[in-house]
């Protein structure tokens, strides 16, 4: 969206931006929020949290 708002004020008659151009931008966007979404969420599964730290220490202290 960015993009377009700037070649609109930098060049306000000029038809460089078509359908497609901004069909692709649209998708381009989508893409990118999506990959980075995806990739978070999997490293977030593999992160232990402070409360698993603990019970993990607790059931060790049970044990000996």
């Amino acid at each position: 969206m960015n993009i377009h708002k700037f070649i609109s004020i930098t060049r306000p008659l000029a038809r460089t931006l078509t359908p497609g151009k901004i069909f692709c931008m649209i998708i381009a966007a989508w893409a990118w929020a999506l990959l980075y979404n995806l990739t978070s969420v999997g490293m977030d599964r593999n992160r232990e949290t402070d409360r698993d730290k603990q019970r993990f220490r607790e059931q060790r202290k049970r044990i000996r």
